[in-house]
């Protein structure tokens, strides 16, 4: 029986690149934001409703536990 291993892909910091639109998963709710600055140790986000500002390893931390997510289209469906 052949070996298997698991070629597990994990979704980082590094990914965000101004002009990244994410969804951001709060206390309130839900807001989308865009990514606006990454300086390497930080990453800037801003929304209607939502503003932040994380350290890669807090964003790291919101990505693994699903608060952070990529939006990779534009439909709410």
């Amino acid at each position: 029986m052949p070996e298997t291993t698991q070629d597990v892909r994990r979704l980082t910091a590094d990914a965000l690149v101004p002009g990244t639109t994410v969804c951001y998963h709060h206390r309130q709710g839900r807001d989308l934001a865009t990514i606006t600055e990454t300086d390497g140790t930080f990453v800037t986000f801003v929304g209607e409703n939502c503003d932040a500002r994380f350290t890669h390893r807090q964003i790291e931390r919101l990505l693994d536990a699903g608060r952070l997510e990529i939006v990779l289209t534009d439909d709410d469906s």
